[in-house]
Order: C-alpha cells, then sequence, then structure tokens
C-alpha cells in the first residue's frame, strides 16, 4: 500500500462527504517517521511512498476534529491550516508517537481501524 492509498483510506471514514482530508493531509505535511501538519498549506503534497499494511492508524490532534476544520482559511495572503495533527501509520510506533505527541499538547487519540472503518477517540492530559 503507498502512503498516499492509506490517507484515501483515512479521509473516507474521518470526512466521508468530502474526503477533504485526503487533500489536507498531502498539503499541510511534513514526512518525519509520522506525519507532522505543518503551519501552512504548500502545493507541493509530502512524497508518496510505500508503507506497511496496516489495520489501524493512530491520529493525535490538538483539539477534536471536525470534519469541516479539513479546509483552509485565507488570512492576509497566508494559508493557515486549522487542524493541527501527528498521523502514525506504523503500529509498532503507535505507542512512542502517543507519548511524543502527548508531551507536544496533541492529546485527542483518534485510532482508526481500516477494517472495520471505524474509529476511537481517546482525550489525553498532556504530559510536562
Amino acid at each position: 500500500m503507498t502512503l498516499y492509498e492509506l490517507i484515501a483510506k483515512v479521509s473516507e471514514i474521518l470526512t466521508p462527504e468530502t474526503n477533504s482530508f485526503y487533500d489536507y493531509v498531502l498539503h499541510t505535511s511534513d514526512e518525519i517517521g509520522c506525519l507532522r501538519t505543518r503551519w501552512c498549506r504548500w502545493e507541493k503534497p509530502v512524497r508518496n511512498f510505500t508503507v506497511p499494511e496496516q489495520e489501524n492508524v493512530l491520529i493525535c490532534f490538538k483539539a477534536p476534529f471536525r470534519e469541516g476544520d479539513a479546509y483552509y482559511e485565507e488570512d492576509n495572503h497566508a494559508v493557515n491550516t486549522l487542524v493541527k495533527m501527528q498521523f502514525c501509520y506504523d503500529d509498532a510506533e503507535q505507542e512512542y508517537v502517543l507519548e511524543w505527541s502527548r508531551s507536544l499538547g496533541y492529546c485527542f487519540a483518534y485510532r482508526i481501524d481500516l477494517q472495520q472503518k471505524t474509529y476511537t477517540v481517546t482525550e489525553y492530559s498532556a504530559l510536562p
């Protein structure tokens, strides 16, 4: 599976009506072993590459995710992203990414079940 295919599957679950999550992640993320949103939209999407087959992915947000959040807002000629997140696509790294995300204030953990096409949300306290 490619990263783009994985993001599309997640988008179908989180934003089924619009698939806006797909475009959002492609154009606002840096790849650092997981995906992390930038502070603005870039025209060049994150690179595509092969990822391990997954049953689950973990996405940690700074605030609860709402479908309407996966878009861009013009502000003084700069495009600012409205969703801040860490997207972990490797089962083996999920607990590490969860702890790291919590230390940065990304305390809303969405565990996406790709088989059942569902997700669960857990709110954690921030780590000092």
